[in-house]
């Protein structure tokens, strides 16, 4: 109760002088020393459980679950127990927005995991900004969500970074003649942008823009028009390695032996396991390696190989998803838990020491302290270039 309040009531008890107004206060002062909520913390999760996305949804996913059950061994948020209510976002729009309507309208969830892909944030921040519900990303890298609202954050790089620096790569290679090829996702298509903007504003020409549709195998088409273009390099920026794989597998088998540049949802051992030889000498920027300095990120890499029975897939990826409820937590119990107060709390972080290292949020939501690099293919691996 406002001290304010506090006053006037006990104005209005001298001038009565009736015990109604004492009963009044006592039942405030009772109101006032209500114990808290004491049931589960519910968080929302939204990612792809189904489709070509899982190769990293299923990670992210897995590393999330990770993080809840050791901070509930642990004695939970502030003593409550934490549930996640997992659904399947699919990597696009329109599943993504059935999934954080029934979260944020039946389940009444104030926190949300996720999205993992670009369109799923895209599509669900209008909802979870009108009802001022906190959305934390660990992979979403589209830059179209800088802007999406006030209350959405992610701990992973945007792409204004990855795409100037894929630019910058090759043009400072060679200042190769381009063709740039996408698959048709919010992701892919805003990286396509960031990467033609940069290379054109550098000086560079780039011959050809092409674009696929999620679910294409056969390239032929386009590495014929590429192989005519005259190109001296080719960049290709697909969602996943599903597509990437084969397209690179086409490229070679067709006799085009150009230098390939791609993007980092290719840095995966599963590139190697579609294209083979082929994916050998690619150059790709990608989200730093996890640091064996980093006790936070050995302890998580352990525990999920232990808990998984296999190695991390994506490590960054996962381990960004491992910061998350950890995140929360810090600012529940640091500053209070409802979305306003953890909104405040993530835009006040500068020096969080998580798995995937050390960064804050800047104005936007968005992540600060940790840089993309390059890294090439070499070997049925990749390093550092």
């Amino acid at each position: 109760m406002k001290k304010t309040n506090l006053l006037l009531a006990s104005f209005a008890c001298l001038l009565l002088l009736g015990a109604g107004c004492a009963a009044t206060q006592q039942g405030e002062n009772q109101e006032d020393t209500q114990p808290q909520e004491t049931g589960p913390i519910t968080i929302g999760w939204i990612g792809p459980l189904t489709g070509e996305a899982t190769i990293y949804g299923n990670p992210v996913k897995n590393a999330t679950e990770l993080a809840v059950e050791e901070i509930n061994q642990d004695g939970g948020i502030d003593g409550r127990q934490v549930e996640v209510m997992y659904e399947d976002g699919k990597c696009n729009g329109k599943d993504a927005t059935a999934a954080i309507q029934k979260l944020v309208n039946v389940e009444k969830v104030d926190y949300i995991l996720g999205g993992v892909c670009s369109g799923e944030v895209l599509a669900m921040a209008p909802i979870t900004e009108a009802a001022k519900k906190i959305i934390l990303s660990p992979t979403a890298t589209n830059p179209d969500i800088s802007q999406a609202g006030d209350f959405i954050f992610r701990n992973i790089p945007a792409d204004d970074a990855s795409g100037a620096a894929i630019a910058e790569a090759v043009y400072n290679d060679r200042n190769y003649k381009l063709v740039v090829v996408s698959e048709q996702t919010d992701f892919a298509e805003a990286l396509h942008r960031v990467i033609v903007k940069h290379y054109t504003n550098a000086g560079g020409e780039i011959l050809l823009e092409e674009k696929y549709a999620p679910g294409t195998k056969d390239f032929r088409g386009i590495v014929t028009k590429a192989k005519a273009a005259g190109a001296d390099a080719i960049v290709i920026n697909p969602q996943t390695t599903a597509s990437g794989g084969p397209f690179i597998k086409q490229l070679r088998e067709l006799g085009v032996e150009l230098p390939v540049y791609t993007n980092s949802p290719m840095v995966d051992a599963s590139l190697f396991e579609i294209a083979g030889e082929a994916a050998e000498g690619t150059v790709a920027i990608d989200v730093p390696g996890l640091s064996e300095e980093n006790e936070k990120a050995t302890t998580f890499v352990k525990n999920y190989e232990e808990r998984f029975n296999e190695e991390v897939p994506f490590s960054f990826y996962a381990a960004s998803a491992y910061d998350g409820p950890y995140l929360l937590k810090e600012a529940i119990e640091s500053n209070g838990p409802s979305a306003e107060q953890v909104r405040d709390y993530f835009y006040s972080l500068t020096n969080y020491q998580g798995a995937i290292g050390n960064y804050g949020f800047d104005e936007n939501g968005d992540l600060v302290g940790i840089e993309y690099q390059m890294k090439l293919a070499k070997d049925g691996e990749f390093i550092l270039r």
